[in-house]
């Protein structure tokens, strides 16, 4: 039927999508650390709140007017087609599909069909056919709007306290984004730094790509070619791991002071250049903490004695 339309539609036609929706608010508690034996009390609304929305898509522009009326009826279902008609001056005719309820076809909305100014057409859906109206794929999506409409609802209720709290959450929030952009460039420079002494000169660099599912660590090489994680060999993604567990490690000591760091066979696909330089970073973190690190290859064992001043070795028991 939509493409029905679309294929006779003339320049002043516009075709909308409309539905009604009531999405709750409240406290949901699911999960959280608390402490062994202790019963914490969560704060959650008295009940469950709830926002009515009356709205309409139109899949061409994406427009979409609403109304929030303290109850969908016949009335938010004229205000709704106002609306419409007021965003649309220049269109003759607007065909509006919607479902059969009862006050989509009541006496408020046939009122208002029959001034004699009305430029709306309306299309009932089949009953039970809720697929059949694009905008039901928007309430899936409509977290945001629920979000919206609940620090509304807080404003009208005169909880000035809690938007307030709610905006120092959002400016707490991009601070410690801000912290850990800084952060990062220096376990970016620590993992870069490590990663190059053990791979030069084979490898010149790391960096990092933003993609839409997040962010992905690749390996610089001294043409300048970019190679993510996953198409590096297992040597290159085990010295690239132990490079970050370094990093790590630094990162948590800047902040916090020392604590033993400890690597179980981290290094049993490294070959001995790459093992070696590996050990000689371990012995710089023993410097000032202590580095231990477990293994049962023994020509590991012979190399750190080799290039280590001072390690101890100790033989565990079968």
């Amino acid at each position: 039927m939509y493409e029905w339309l679309l294929n006779g539609l003339g320049a002043d036609e516009a075709v909308y999508f409309a539905d009604a929706v009531h999405p709750e608010y409240q406290t949901k508690p699911s999960y959280g650390w608390v402490k062994a034996g202790s019963n914490p009390a969560a704060t959650t609304t008295a009940g469950r709140g709830r926002v009515n929305i009356h709205a309409a898509l139109n899949l061409e522009t994406f427009d979409a007017p609403f109304v929030e009326p303290t109850t969908v009826d016949g009335i938010s279902a004229a205000q709704l087609l106002a609306k419409i008609k007021a965003r649309n001056p220049d269109k003759r005719l607007i065909h509006v599909i919607w479902d059969n309820a009862a006050y989509h076809k009541g006496p408020d909305v046939r009122e208002f069909l029959a001034r004699p100014e009305c430029r709306i057409h309306l299309i009932q859906l089949p009953t039970y056919c809720p697929h059949l109206n694009p905008i039901e794929r928007l309430w899936a999506v409509s977290d945001l709007a629920t979000e919206q409409a609940t620090l509304l609802e807080e404003l009208r209720g005169g909880a000035r306290q809690a938007a307030v709290a709610r905006l120092g959450l959002l400016a707490a929030r991009g601070a410690l984004r801000r912290l850990a952009a800084e952060r990062r460039s220096t376990m970016l420079r620590d993992v870069e730094e490590a990663f190059v002494t053990m791979t030069a000169p084979a490898w010149t660099g790391v960096d990092v790509w933003s993609e839409a599912q997040g962010e992905k660590l690749v390996g610089i090489q001294p043409d300048g070619s970019a190679v993510p994680v996953e198409l590096m060999s297992t040597g290159k993604m085990g010295q690239l791991y132990f490079s970050l567990r370094l990093a790590g490690y630094r990162s948590f000591a800047r902040d916090l002071g020392p604590l033993p760091m400890i690597l179980d066979d981290i290094m049993e696909t490294f070959d001995d250049t790459r093992a070696q330089a590996a050990s000689k970073l371990c012995a710089v973190i023993g410097a000032n903490g202590q580095a231990i690190l477990f293994t049962h290859h023994a020509h590991l064992v012979e190399l750190a004695r080799d290039c280590i001043k001072g390690v101890s070795v100790v033989n565990m028991p079968d």
